[in-house]
């Protein structure tokens, strides 16, 4: 099965070609959410944990999936160390009906 960061002859390639991630680092969160899941309780739920590890957070766009079954959640953030970006995948892996992060 092809993987994420394969190339075309299925071995693993590496994404960043060796460099190291510089923080504190500011980019565009990207949370996939089941739209079954009322809309303040989604956006709580993730201002929650944003609040809790202290990352600021600006500039929340929502967009639905073309069938409506999926709400995107772009949240432009700034990640401190790699702790605190382990810690926020972490923690939003806890959230009801989150299906996705990147």
């Amino acid at each position: 099965m092809k993987q994420f960061g394969d190339n075309e002859k299925g071995k693993h390639s590496d994404l960043l070609n060796n460099k190291k991630i510089e923080y504190p680092l500011t980019y565009d969160l990207k949370v996939i959410t089941d739209a079954a899941i009322p809309k303040n309780e989604r956006r709580q739920s993730i201002e929650s944990i944003l609040s809790k590890l202290d990352i600021p957070s600006l500039k929340w766009k929502t967009k639905n999936s073309n069938k409506a079954n999926f709400i995107g959640h772009s949240i432009k953030v700034t990640i401190k160390d790699q702790q605190q970006s382990d810690q926020l995948y972490n923690d939003l892996k806890s959230i009801k009906g989150i299906i996705f992060t990147l």
